[in-house]
């Protein structure tokens, strides 16, 4: 019983979603306390338990929000970003979601992976993390690893501001986030070093959303990228002609995947798709 009233609501807030007022007010919770003190007690009864995603390629797949987006639970968030996942990756391939927050994104990857995949999941905030091991449990999924570190330009330790909302943590670098609560020290790596010892899989595909941060994580990686070629999808954050210059630089093409979004939508931050120049002249 309760899980049919937790999707019948959920569906209700996804048929709220497409229309342009209820969009317009839901994205004030990130601006207002007000507003988002009352979605929070309003939705609370379905963000703290497993519910089942309504819509797109994880429709059916099992999630706890512990408190985060309920449009992971609808399955409407980031529709483009989802889009692209489903059309660049393969059974068999290797995943990095980098900031991947409670791991909405990890599971579509999981899923379109498959078991023969390997799926690296690198979230710093440790309550994340723990949602991310166990939204891969509640789905059976044991294809995906999580590695409990901030991605950036190098290895060491760096405060990280955690967030009232789970997907606004950020590096003390960066800037201070929408409902800072606290100040934690977290482990750093860059992609070039993590896979130095050649003990992990190489990415196919590299997911990155880091708050602002992402020119950093871009730079720590720049021989995997000369060597290994992988297709990146990167969120980019007030960095726009920055990212376009450094992956052109890199060799890479890029495409705006939000290019004729909304700007209720598409926001300020753009989602941007950069392939190696090699495999666009192929």
């Amino acid at each position: 019983m309760r899980r049919a009233l937790n999707n019948a609501f959920l569906a209700v807030v996804s048929w709220l979603n497409e229309r342009r007022l209820p969009r317009r007010i839901a994205a004030m919770q990130h601006r207002n306390r007000c507003v988002r003190a009352a979605w929070t007690r309003a939705s609370a009864a379905f963000r703290w338990r497993p519910v089942t995603i309504l819509s797109g390629p994880a429709r059916g797949m099992r999630i706890n929000l512990h408190g985060s987006a309920v449009a992971f639970a609808t399955g409407t968030a980031e529709r483009r970003l989802q889009s692209a996942l489903t059309r660049e990756l393969r059974p068999g391939a290797t995943f990095f979601d980098i900031g991947a927050n409670v791991g909405f994104m990890t599971l579509i990857a999981a899923r379109l992976v498959g078991p023969s995949g390997r799926v690296l999941a690198f979230e710093p905030v440790p309550a994340n993390a723990a949602a991310i091991r166990e939204n891969a449990a509640l789905n059976g999924i044991d294809w995906v690893e999580v590695h409990e570190t901030a991605i950036a330009g190098s290895t060491g330790h760096a405060s990280l501001i955690i967030s009232d909302v789970s997907a606004f943590s950020r590096l003390a670098t960066v800037n201070v986030p929408t409902g800072a609560r606290e100040s934690i020290e977290v482990a750093v790596t860059s992609i070039d070093e993590f896979l130095a010892d050649g003990t992990h899989p190489v990415p196919d595909v590299v997911k990155i959303d880091v708050e602002g941060a992402e020119l950093e994580v871009i730079d720590g990686m720049r021989r995997t990228l000369a060597e290994h070629h992988p297709v990146l999808l990167c969120e980019v954050h007030d960095l726009y002609s920055e990212y376009v210059e450094l992956m052109g630089s890199l060799a890479y093409e890029t495409v705006d995947l939000d290019a004729d979004a909304p700007g209720e939508e598409g926001g300020r931050n753009a989602h941007m798709l950069a392939r190696p120049r090699t495999a666009m002249a192929a």
